[in-house]
């Protein structure tokens, strides 16, 4: 099994689906906006924000993961 990958394209969905903008978002959660733009870019996600976010958006983990990560 390899490595989950998270497709970070999957955080921008899961947000405008709900209709926030990273303003939104970064308010919600109470950290700064550039930090919701770069985990949206893949920089800097822990896994203890990116759970906040799964969460948040309440979306199940597997929505955020590459499909390919069972090859």
């Amino acid at each position: 099994i390899k490595e989950l990958e998270i497709d970070y394209e999957k955080l921008i969905e899961a947000r405008e689906e709900k209709g926030l903008s990273q303003s939104d978002v970064a308010r919600e959660l109470g950290i700064d906006r550039r930090r919701v733009w770069q985990y949206e870019k893949g920089v800097g996600l822990t896994l203890e924000n990116f759970t906040k976010l799964m969460f948040f958006y309440e979306k199940p983990i597997e929505f955020f993961i590459k499909d390919n990560w069972y090859e």
